[in-house]
Parts: C-alpha cells; structure tokens; sequence
C-alpha cells in the first residue's frame, strides 16, 4: 500500500515553537478487526470534523501513522505541534511542559492491546525515525519521563505509558507487544547507515529541510543543532501561546 497524506482539522495542531526533543511512540487502539484496518481509520479520524475542536478541548492527532505492511500516513509537519498526543503532567501554571510541545508523535496501527506490530512496521518505523534522531540530534534511546518540569528538557524515545502525561491518563500504549530491544537495533542501524552514507554537508540540508527553524541554516552540524536549540529555549512560551491563538483564530 502506498504512503498516504492527510489534511488534519485545524484545532489538531498548533505552530511549533521549540524545538523538536522527543520522539513519542504510540499506538492507535481503535478497535477495528485488524491493524490495516484501524491505520485506515486512525488517518480518516485526523480529517473527521468530529475529531474534537478547539472550543471542547479535546481530540486526537498526531504527526504520523505507520501501518502493518510498512506503509505511512503524513499528519502533520515538523513545524505543526499536534495538539492532542501526549500533552501536560500537570498543569502549565505548575510549571509543567507538554511532550508535545518538543515531540513528534508516530502512532502505530494496533488495534488493541494483544495485537503484534508487524517486521513490517518496525523497519518503516526504524528507517523514518532514524531520520529524525540524525536531524533533531536525538539519542536513539528509550527515556522515562514522569516529570513534565524537570529541566533542562531531556531528549530521547519517549513512549505514552512511560510518561507523566500517560500516567496520569492511564494510557498502556505502545504495551507489551512493543519490542524496544527489536526496535532499537533496527534503530541504531539506520541511524549509522544514514550517517556512513551521508557528509556532513548532505546532513546540514536534511536538518535545513526537516526544522521549524530554516532560518538557522549555514552552520556546522554542531553548531546548527545548538543553535536550533538555544533558539527554542530563548522563546517566551507565553508570547508563542499568544500567538498560536492570533494565528488559529484569523480567518
């Protein structure tokens, strides 16, 4: 089956105002008759008016979908912060981030706690993802994160059940039939072929065309990473706020 773009209701994201730090793994869990079926649903659902709305604060959306025979769905770009993913431990005026905020979330077709994820999906998932670990500087490693306010903000693999926020709502995903150590081998050989194929010259265009952030462009790899992330730290999470809202509510 071939790859897939979707247009995501306009309360499913927000622009993006830090830079991008976690990796968050998900599944879908939609309930259908099988994974091919509830990666169709989970990619109709972004598009689906009744998918939530800014004014009942609720939804769900996420930057991509990856299905049982390695296809994906396209949700969001990297500059779109999904709105509804793995958002807040506790409240903003605590102190507390979102996942979001720094995240970009891939949700794996499942439709229900026992199902498998197929070879399939872990090899599309290890090739995409490594794309992200070499552009965001991303170590390629699975981290808890049960306080959404410690900082500096970590970076790594970030799973649902293994976060503030998904402990707080109880989510179990990816579960069980997740397989880290599968995963992250696959993992770690992308990344290495990716960084044995490339110069540096050919990853600083991979990083200028994957940021929130071109503007940065024009640096060494080292420095553009710390700049993409000086950057991020420098903006006032208020005023960015402010500004979302003016953006998602002109005409």
């Amino acid at each position: 089956m071939a790859d897939r773009l979707v247009t995501p209701q306009r309360w499913l994201w927000t622009p993006r105002w830090q830079p991008i730090r976690f990796i968050e793994i998900h599944s879908t869990r939609g309930g259908s008759a099988s994974p091919a079926t509830d990666y169709i649903a989970t990619g109709n659902w972004m598009e689906n008016p009744n998918n939530g709305s800014a004014a009942q604060g609720w939804g769900s959306s996420c930057s991509r979908v990856l299905g049982p025979n390695g296809e994906m769905t396209y949700v969001l770009q990297d500059n779109q912060v999904p709105t509804y993913s793995a958002g807040y431990g506790r409240l903003f005026l605590l102190g507390g981030w979102s996942i979001d905020e720094y995240g970009k979330s891939y949700e794996w077709a499942q439709p229900n706690i026992l199902t498998s994820y197929s070879d399939a999906m872990y090899t599309r998932g290890a090739k995409e993802i490594a794309k992200d670990c070499v552009a965001y500087g991303i170590p390629p490693v699975f981290i808890t994160v049960f306080d959404q306010a410690i900082q500096p903000v970590p970076t790594g693999l970030v799973r649902h059940d293994r976060c503030e926020n998904g402990t707080k709502l109880g989510k179990s995903d990816p579960g069980l039939q997740f397989n880290e150590a599968k995963f992250i081998a696959l993992l770690q050989a992308e990344i290495a072929a990716l960084e044995n194929d490339m110069t540096k010259e050919e990853m600083i265009a991979v990083l200028r065309s994957q940021t929130a952030f071109p503007e940065l462009g024009g640096k060494s790899l080292v420095e553009f990473m710390q700049a993409v992330d000086n950057y991020g730290r420098q903006v006032d999470a208020q005023a960015a706020r402010a500004a979302a809202k003016v953006y998602e509510e002109a005409p």
